[in-house]
C-alpha cells in the first residue's frame, strides 16, 4: 500500500481528530474555535506525528530486535 493510500484510507479518522481538536479547544477558550486554524492544524499534527513515530519504531524493533 503506497503512502497516498494509506493516507487517503485514514482521512475519516483524521477528519475525527480535527473535529475533536476543535471541540475541545473550543471548551478550553469559551468560544468556537476553527477547524482550519493554525492551533488545530499544528495539534493534529503532531497527534498524527507522535502515531508515526511510535509505528516507526515498531518496525524498526521488530527488523532489528538489538536496538
Amino acid at each position: 500500500m503506497s503512502a497516498t493510500e494509506v493516507i487517503l484510507a485514514e482521512l475519516s479518522e483524521i477528519e475525527k481528530i480535527i473535529a475533536n481538536e476543535a471541540r475541545l479547544a473550543s471548551e478550553r477558550l469559551g468560544y468556537p474555535v476553527d477547524p482550519h486554524s493554525q492551533e488545530i492544524q499544528a495539534r493534529v499534527s503532531e497527534i498524527i506525528l507522535s502515531g508515526m513515530g511510535v509505528y516507526l519504531r515498531n518496525l524498526v524493533t521488530a527488523a532489528k530486535p538489538g536496538l
